[in-house]
């Protein structure tokens, strides 16, 4: 009976190694095998993005932000587009 086991692992063992076991990220077709990585395209804002419109609405939220912040005289001194932020200046500034 230990024959046969040891006759059905010698069959089998070599088989699981004959199998090529591809890693995750390994493409046999490309150069050296690696994978070609795509880069994510980032998601940038810019004033030359929205429209005059646009523009102006979003300085009104932006005045309203400064208005409920620090008051009536506040104003509003930088619009970041990039990050959505507001920048008020302070009364009696």
């Amino acid at each position: 009976m230990r024959v046969w086991v040891l006759a059905g692992l010698l069959v089998v063992f070599p088989l699981q190694q004959v199998a090529p076991a591809w890693a995750e990220g390994h493409c046999p077709s490309q150069p050296g095998g690696k994978c070609p990585v795509s880069k994510k395209k980032k998601v940038t804002r810019s004033r030359d993005d929205f429209t005059a419109e646009q523009r102006e609405k979003l300085m009104e939220k932006a005045r309203q932000i400064c208005v409920k912040r620090y008051g009536a005289s506040s104003r509003v001194w930088k619009l970041d587009y990039k990050a959505w932020r507001v920048t008020c200046t302070e009364p009696g500034y």
